[in-house]
């Protein structure tokens, strides 16, 4: 969601009042039309936090009707953190707020706290994966505001930009004719393409953007510009490593989101049982063709 009229205070208070108030009536939006859904907001700034938490009791003041929401050691209580401050903590509905925007004279500093340190992707990965189902990204940027020459050289701005532009435009900002070179990550992938063209498919490697590259992507038969299928070749390291897991969790979350079906493939399974997951696969391509 766009806040048109969002400015950050950046000299004072270090906050974005407009759109502090935009979210603190997204919540009472949220508890009226979906009173069973868990609801935490997540901001950049423990600034932006506090600003959001102020303009929310002015709404509690006002209306008492929606307390029992707001009530603490309940089961997935509401909450309202920073960046920095979230980890475990997961409900259904996140809402993200970015605060960080345009001062009054239109000027904008690229220096998003936590954001725009070191490992700052890392930050913004655990504070996507914290949605069980719907994330809503609040900002007063587009992703125009955060060209290249600006974000090429910060991992966490410029994921933060790419992820904006998927939410603004609803699919991943690729191009069906601008990547014809094959890449691989590993063999694995290499034999899962060889195949998938063995069974006549036409496929993509290493289809995306930064965090949200798909190993290989399957063409619809039937529309050379449409893919049937989004594939994830999962090794060793996913099944050991925590951050690959998160890593991959955020990736598929976002996928599926933008409407992309995922199907994920492990190489224990692939090698050791190579005829079972090849018909599997080969099962799963011709169910979705009899979809489309």
């Amino acid at each position: 969601m766009y806040v048109e009229d969002g400015i950050y205070d950046r000299g004072k208070s270090k906050t974005n009042k407009k759109e502090a108030e935009k979210i603190a009536q997204l919540v009472f939006e949220h508890f009226r039309d979906h009173p069973d859904q868990s609801l935490g907001v997540i901001a950049f700034s423990e600034a932006q936090a506090s600003a959001i938490e102020s303009e929310l009791t002015i709404l509690r003041n006002a209306n008492s009707h929606y307390e029992r929401f707001f009530q603490e050691g309940a089961y997935e209580e509401f909450f309202i953190k920073s960046l920095e401050n979230v980890q475990g903590d997961e409900r259904d509905v996140i809402f993200l707020s970015v605060g960080y925007a345009k001062a009054a004279d239109q000027s904008l500093h690229y220096n998003f706290g936590p954001l725009s340190k070191a490992r700052g992707e890392r930050r913004l990965n655990v504070a996507i994966t914290r949605a069980k189902y719907h994330m809503k990204l609040i900002s007063s940027l587009k992703p125009s505001d955060l060209p290249d020459v600006k974000v090429s050289g910060n991992a966490g701005l410029r994921l933060l930009r790419d992820y904006m532009q998927a939410a603004t435009d609803g699919k991943l900002p690729i191009s069906m004719t601008n990547h014809s070179e094959l890449e691989f990550d590993s063999p694995f992938e290499e034999d899962v393409y060889s195949v998938l063209t063995n069974l006549g498919y036409k496929v993509k490697t290493q289809v995306g953007c930064s965090g949200y590259r798909i190993d290989l992507a399957v063409i619809d038969p039937l529309d050379g510009n449409k893919f049937i299928l989004g594939i994830e070749c999962d090794g060793k390291a996913y099944h050991s490593s925590k951050v690959a897991r998160d890593r991959d969790r955020l990736r598929q979350q976002v996928l599926e989101g933008l409407g992309w079906k995922i199907y994920r493939i492990w190489s224990q399974e692939w090698f050791k049982k190579r005829k079972f997951e090849i018909a599997r696969l080969k099962d799963r391509l011709e169910s979705l063709r009899h979809l489309v």
